[in-house]
């Protein structure tokens, strides 16, 4: 079973620096260390349409999708 559930705003900060938080940070050393971890069905999508949202406004510079 899961240790904790988590959504895209909570992963999605992991691209950009000025975003991250304590909190976020912590989620992703959490994952680094092996906890598994529960998301909901929409979470690739919202992902997705995250990190497009970020390339258009120039915050990432490419998004590979599916690769």
């Amino acid at each position: 079973m899961a240790s904790f559930v988590m959504d895209a705003s909570a992963t999605l900060p992991w691209c950009c620096d000025d975003e991250a938080t304590a909190y976020t940070e912590g989620l992703l050393n959490r994952c680094a260390a092996g906890e598994e971890v529960m998301v909901a069905a929409v979470w690739p999508l919202e992902i997705t349409n995250g990190l497009l949202s970020t390339q258009r406004r120039g915050r990432v510079t490419k998004v590979n999708i599916g690769q």
